[in-house]
């Protein structure tokens, strides 16, 4: 187990926990913490042994004997509940009759006695099962197994001659199915209000149509640039859709032109693409969302006291700073990185001999950075100082973390 071991230096005062040895010689107060074991002489300590033993005893349906507990069945039977072949056994209400449900125990399991629950409008037929019991209303016909319609006393009027009176471009069969003849509707003239027959999208045409038909209906049509076929911008020859000023009508202008329109100070415009000339001052933030950023300058001047790396993840990650070219290869070489999951996401500052520059990967150490760490062992644990090859000085003490 890791733990902080004394550097003995002039002054330290000496615990130790085994001395192996065939001579030796001390001078003031030795701490002896388990066996001193010195040639000639044998293992000088002592075996202490001690045995407890306790009794326990019985309560209200519990026997104990001895280091056994068993549980008194008899004891704890009551009402409900009796106790057969040494198991409980429930003694459920058997009573019937009445507006009582009654439950029936037997070998075979346990039943429900519906002679309790039949009532008015529910019998039983004498073998267990319950029975509806119905009677004839007008127009219903109600059998053992079966429950009709008279049709006679429910539709006295019901004859296929009053549909045969139905004409016009309405006709109803003698079995009531009506029928609409084929273009008996004249919008306009049958019906009332506004028709629009279909307005739909052309296949990629940038807009999108609700409520493209239906008689009456409130079309709206949008503009949709998803909608539009995706295609890489040619910037010497291409041309964007725009509002004229003048007249506030929609035209078209070629991407060279409207480069040449934003070019001003320090920024020209050649075929379409624009680029930077002499000295930029930037007098706000400067966002930069890409990939990479290459400064080929001599010097890099940062005025600001700290810099942060791995700024765009909260994660827990490594990170660190190349020295690039300290292995005699471009674009790579030694680094001095936080290696973020030592000693259980702890953390610790690490050397990794040689890595690509462009390395996005969490890495594995080849050495640790040690330090050093003042005060008691308690406060270098709150500090996350206990670890391997750290030092620790406590008063005139120094201490090896191992």
């Amino acid at each position: 187990m890791a733990e902080w071991k004394k550097i003995l230096v002039s002054g330290s005062n000496i615990e130790v926990n085994n001395i192996t040895g065939s001579a030796a010689s001390f001078t003031g107060n030795v701490d002896i913490d388990g066996t001193l074991s010195l040639g000639g002489f044998g293992d000088v300590s002592a075996s202490l042994a001690a045995a407890v033993a306790g009794t326990a005893t019985a309560g209200e349906g519990i026997f104990v004997n001895g280091n056994v507990v068993s549980v008194n069945s008899g004891s704890l039977a009551g009402d409900g509940l009796a106790t057969s072949a040494g198991k409980f056994v429930v003694e459920p209400d058997t009573t019937t009759g009445g507006d009582t449900i009654a439950v029936a125990v037997s070998a075979n399991g346990v039943g429900l006695d519906v002679n309790g629950i039949a009532g008015a409008g529910l019998t039983t037929d004498g073998s267990g099962a319950l029975v509806v019991g119905t009677t004839a209303g007008s127009g219903i016909t109600v059998a053992a197994s079966s429950i009709s319609v008279n049709s006679g006393s429910l539709l006295p009027y019901y004859s296929g001659s009053i549909f045969a009176t139905v004409g016009g471009d309405i006709t109803i069969a003698s079995d009531g199915t009506a029928t609409i003849a084929a273009d008996s509707i004249q919008l306009g003239t049958d019906t009332t209000g506004s028709y629009i027959d279909s307005i739909a999208n052309a296949t990629n045409g940038g807009i999108t149509v609700t409520n493209g038909s239906g008689d009456g209906a409130l079309t709206t049509l949008a503009v949709n640039l998803n909608d539009l076929s995706a295609e890489g911008i040619n910037v010497a020859q291409d041309s964007i859709v725009f509002i004229d000023f003048d007249d506030n009508v929609s035209k078209k202008e070629t991407t060279v032109n409207l480069a040449t329109a934003m070019a001003g100070a320090n920024l020209t415009a050649a075929d379409g693409t624009l680029g930077l000339s002499n000295d930029v001052v930037i007098s706000g933030n400067l966002t930069v969302q890409g990939d990479t950023i290459n400064a080929n300058v001599a010097n890099l001047y940062v005025e600001d006291r700290y810099i942060l790396l791995n700024s765009g993840s909260a994660a827990t990650g490594d990170s660190g700073i190349v020295f690039g070219g300290s292995t005699g290869t471009a674009q790579s070489g030694s680094a001095l990185v936080w290696d973020s999951s030592y000693n259980t996401n702890d953390g610790r500052l690490a050397v990794v001999n040689d890595m690509g520059s462009t390395d996005i990967t969490d890495k594995t150490p080849d050495y640790y950075v040690a330090g050093v760490y003042i005060g008691d062992e308690a406060s270098a644990a709150t500090a996350q100082a206990d670890h391997q090859g750290n030092i620790r000085i406590d008063g005139a003490e120094i201490f090896i973390y191992v």
